[in-house]
């Protein structure tokens, strides 16, 4: 069961948005400089690199609103300083001497050389080994904005006091989609830099992005900004210009090269803004395990730039699956993968979203509060439904109905949910009714048509009009093991009192039993239509060679309709016998479905 790593990485990602930015050592030589455009003015974002003799990076920093920067070298010797402005040609300045303890200054022009993708056409060729050299150059010229993003991101908090609010949250989604089954949110302010704590380059070379652990789990590990923009990220993958529908942006596709097949590894894309140059965002998966858990496992994340030159991860998020009973464990070896031959029970996902970036008193980045607003209406008459509740299944999000139908739930992060609408009318029988809802980035509107009860009788039990007003409906669940007998019902039995009459002046009071039956369906789904309301139903299911061991009781209340129920159904047999119970938590005997009796 892979539920270790998942609490691993939650808790990576809880620490690593509330880390505190520690200050960069500062060396006994020091390069000052201001960048400023061709017309003189100042420019705010500028990614300056100090470049030792033999062209090594030495430092980094980038440029503040004054268009200053500052470069500590860690000995005397010749450096020159490399500047990149993300959506131009970078530039080099030219050689300068830095004596021990000396502090000089510059001020470096950049050349107003724009770098236009607007007009890149996509081919298919790949490029693994990337060169500046290389003969496609407009690869090396689109990665080189890829690394210039990364890195500025990288060194967006080192000297700044910037505070971040951040929403972290950890969901658990349906495996045959992604719907959200269960989310817990956790909102944090402090000070923050990467959305997850990271493996170093060097780690991940050796043993790869997923490592195996005891107990039949695996850890999943995410790339770090600084093995996104390292030349040893560019070693081990091959990139090529991808195909997308959006044409306002530009696709570069990565994926291991072949001498990394044998190491668990990443693949995936980033996109560019083809009018900007700056990168938008980046999705992964994981490659070179087993098949059943490559099909889930993957993340992403979101970059934008803030006013005043800076780069922020604005949303970020990991996800693995989990498995019920795995029967091997998985081997991320150098030779062989292992296989799990399994259900996937859920997926789990520990993500966040920024939500805010404050330096003083000043905003520099803030994202508007996602709404998930609408109406709720009957859906005969259109008539709006007042004192309606909406909710989103799995989380605290909720919104009531006013007067003229309109609801409105705050705070939503994005994503796929399902949706519970809760009316007067559909209380009176005892349903709720669900609604798929999809949220995106910005304010989404549902309008929700609600089912008046008389059409959820129809939907339930037809046009027919019922003797009696109750429906019961639900599942038998059968042995393990078993499968669904031939001929197989569900019956529902009551008692009615009645009134005999005897001697003059006399009566006597008689019990008359009463059942109703309906099939059982292939998927052991039941309906009883036209059952009482306020008296005790006794439930049982037969076919044939089985029946229940123990009947169930129903009572659908007085002032409800409708009511579900469990039922179970067992094979007899006469050389067996048949062993039912119940089982429970012993500290608070809750009942604990989805448990194996053998």
């Amino acid at each position: 069961m892979l539920a270790r790593p998942w609490n691993r990485l939650a808790k990576a990602a809880v620490m690593a948005a509330t880390s505190t930015v520690g200050a960069s050592r500062l060396g006994a030589q020091t390069f000052r400089g201001t960048v400023v455009d061709p017309a003189g003015q100042p420019v705010v974002g500028v990614i300056a690199t100090l470049l030792d003799s033999a062209s090594t990076v030495v430092a980094r920093a980038l440029s503040d609103a004054t268009g200053q920067f500052r470069l500590s070298a860690p000995r005397a010797g010749v450096y020159r300083v490399r500047t990149l402005r993300i959506g131009y040609r970078p530039s080099v300045s030219g050689a300068m001497e830095l004596a021990a303890g000396a502090d000089a200054t510059r001020r470096l022009v950049l050349d107003a050389i724009p770098l236009s993708l607007d007009t890149v056409r996509v081919d298919d060729r790949s490029v693994c080994r990337l060169r500046e050299a290389d003969s496609t150059a407009i690869v090396f010229e689109a990665w080189e904005q890829v690394r210039a993003a990364l890195t500025a991101t990288q060194l967006t908090p080192f000297g700044h006091d910037l505070v971040t609010t951040t929403v972290a949250f950890q969901r658990a989604l349906e495996p045959s989609g992604n719907r959200v089954r269960k989310q817990d949110v956790t909102v944090r302010t402090g000070y923050a830099r990467e959305p997850w704590l990271a493996r170093d380059p060097d780690s991940l070379r050796r043993g790869g992005y997923v490592v195996a652990s005891p107990a039949d789990s695996a850890t999943f590990y995410a790339p770090g900004l600084d093995m996104l923009s390292s030349p040893a990220f560019v070693e081990d993958h091959c990139l090529r210009l991808g195909h997308d529908r959006d044409a306002t942006v530009l696709a570069i596709e990565f994926e291991p090269t072949r001498e990394r097949r044998k190491v668990p590894e990443i693949k995936g894309t980033m996109w560019l803004d083809r009018a900007s140059s700056e990168l938008r965002r980046l999705e992964f998966s994981y490659v070179n395990i087993p098949s059943d858990v490559m099909r889930y496992a993957g993340g992403q994340m979101r970059f934008t730039r803030m006013r005043g030159g800076g780069w922020v991860i604005t949303r970020w998020s990991i996800q693995m699956p989990v498995f019920d009973q795995p029967q091997s464990v998985p081997s991320f070896g150098m030779r062989s993968i292992g296989r799990l031959e399994t259900r996937v029970a859920e997926i789990r996902v520990a993500g966040g979203a920024l939500t805010a970036v404050v330096e003083g008193s000043d905003t520099l980045w803030s994202h508007p509060p996602v709404t998930l607003a609408g109406t709720v209406s009957d859906s005969v008459s259109h008539t709006p439904v007042a004192n309606a509740r909406v909710s989103l299944k799995g989380t605290r999000f909720e919104g009531r109905s006013d007067e003229r139908g309109r609801y409105s739930i705050e705070g939503v992060l994005p994503g796929e949910y399902t949706a519970e609408l809760r009316t007067p009318a559909l209380d009176s029988i005892n349903a709720l009714q669900v609604v798929s809802v999809v949220v995106g980035d910005t304010t989404t509107t549902v309008d929700i048509r609600a089912v008046a009860p008389r059409q959820f009788e129809i939907a339930m039990c037809g046009d027919k009009r019922l003797d009696e007003p109750g429906i019961v409906a639900g599942v038998v669940r059968i042995g393990v093991g078993d499968s669904l007998p031939a001929n197989a019902r569900v019956t529902a039995a009551w008692s009615v009192l009645g009134l005999k009459e005897g001697a003059p002046g006399q009566g006597v009071v008689t019990r008359e039993r009463r059942t109703r039956d309906a099939r059982i369906a292939r998927d052991g789904s039941f309906r009883l239509c036209g059952v009482p309301v306020n008296t005790a139903l006794s439930v049982v299911a037969t076919g044939d060679g089985a029946e229940s061991p123990d009947p169930t009781t129903v009572t659908i209340p007085a002032y409800m309709r409708y009511a579900r129920a469990e039922v179970s159904l067992a094979r007899i047999a006469a050389d067996r016998a048949v062993f039912s119970g119940t089982v429970l938590i012993d500290s608070t005997t809750q009942p604990i479905a989805g448990a194996q009796v053998v």
